[in-house]
């Protein structure tokens, strides 16, 4: 049985400031706008900021104001209004994508949650201890530590906080190795874990050091992987793939991303997300 994740938005205590709300909010209708696109955001927060209906139906507006209980003239004009600010961009399968989702998704498991639960209660009775033993306060706090330690030993690869760049990092790792497959359809098979776990590492620098967008960096490995493609056999790992980014990208221009299209990343891959979750 999958474990259960929780999902959250780690939204600043300056987001009501941030450039495009105040222009926003200070539109007529402006708060309920806001209201609207942190709707969005959420209901986008599992998938990646991909919010499509299903594979073959993308939400219109009047599916988006039920969804949201948001009044169809306020989506109508909340869309054109996000959409002119470039805050959500609409694919061209219909597909409503939100750049800043990715960027501000945290995630925890059920374990992890439980071994956050056992570090504070042991946190609490080591204070305990302090107070109540006296001259044995050396050797409570020294059992508690064994104890504590032991524990750590047994939840350590049941421990999964990620961060939003190490799950971005792994969705695009199975990006790369689906669409590489599509070229060398036995490519590293039977090899899926510890080939998505190596190649997310350098795609988690990606994202993280270079600062490099999920978006761009989906749009890349969906572009160098198209046929005819000269870097086909050439971006065969996370590596490879940063060390030639600039490269990539350049080169990319102002092309176009192969028409398959950002939603089916999500969509496709959720089940994998979570069977590669223990990496």
């Amino acid at each position: 049985m999958a474990e259960k994740k929780r999902y959250w938005l780690k939204l600043g205590k300056d987001f009501l400031e941030s450039k495009y709300i105040k222009i926003i909010k200070n539109m007529t209708n402006g708060t309920d706008y806001i209201l609207f696109y942190l709707a969005l955001m959420l209901e986008s927060v599992e998938t990646v900021g991909h919010l499509r209906f299903t594979d073959l139906v993308a939400y219109n507006e009047e599916m988006l104001s039920s969804l949201t209980d948001t009044n169809v003239d306020t989506v109508r004009m909340a869309v054109k209004i996000f959409t002119e600010l470039g805050i959500i961009r609409i694919l061209e399968d219909g597909t409503i994508f939100i750049p800043d989702v990715p960027r501000l998704t945290g995630k925890e498991s059920d374990s992890a949650e439980r071994v956050r639960a056992f570090r504070e209660r042991e946190k609490q009775a080591k204070i305990e201890c302090n107070v109540t033993c006296n001259g044995d306060v050396t050797n409570c706090n020294d059992n508690k530590e064994e104890q504590e330690e032991k524990q750590e030993d047994k939840n350590k690869e049941e421990q999964r906080i990620e961060t939003p760049a190490i799950t971005q990092a792994k969705t695009l790792a199975m990006l790369l190795l689906s669409e590489s497959r599509k070229h060398d359809e036995k490519l590293r098979i039977g090899k899926d874990k510890e080939t998505i776990k190596s190649w997310a590492v350098d795609i988690e620098k990606l994202i993280r050091i270079d600062q490099r967008e999920y978006s761009i960096v989906e749009q890349v490995i969906r572009w160098c992987k198209e046929d005819g493609n000269f870097w086909i056999p050439n971006i065969l790992s996370g590596k490879k793939l940063r060390d030639k980014f600039p490269t990539l990208v350049s080169q990319m221009g102002s092309k176009p991303a192969s028409k398959q299209q950002f939603s089916e990343t999500r969509e496709r891959y959720s089940l994998d997300i979570d069977k590669y979750d223990k990496l």
